[in-house]
C-alpha cells in the first residue's frame, strides 16, 4: 500500500485501466489539486466543456470543506482504498 503522496499519484497516474466511479474520479482529482496547486483560483469555466466544469466544481467544493495540508494524506487514504476495492 501507499505511504506518501508521491507513491499514490503515481500509481493512479499509471493505472488509467483501473475503472473506478465518476465521483471517485473526482475525489482524487479535488485532492490532487489541491496537493499541488492549492487553492482553485476563482475564474469562469466554458459552458460548453461539461467535464471541465465539474472538475472545477469538485475541486472548489472540497477546497472549502477541507484545508489543503489535509489533502495529501487524504489523497493516499482514498488511493489506498481504491486500491483495496479494485485490485486485490
Amino acid at each position: 500500500m501507499f505511504n506518501t503522496f508521491a507513491e499514490a499519484s503515481t500509481f493512479i497516474s499509471t493505472n488509467k485501466h483501473m475503472t473506478i466511479k465518476d465521483d471517485e474520479k473526482l475525489m482524487l482529482y479535488a485532492l490532487y489539486k489541491m496537493s499541488v496547486a492549492g487553492l482553485p483560483e476563482k475564474k469562469i469555466i466554458s459552458l460548453i466543456d461539461i467535464k471541465e466544469q465539474v472538475k472545477y466544481k469538485a475541486w472548489t467544493e472540497f477546497s472549502e470543506a477541507y484545508s489543503c495540508e489535509d489533502a495529501p494524506k487524504m489523497y493516499v487514504a482514498l488511493a489506498n482504498q481504491l486500491y483495496t476495492k479494485y485490485m486485490s
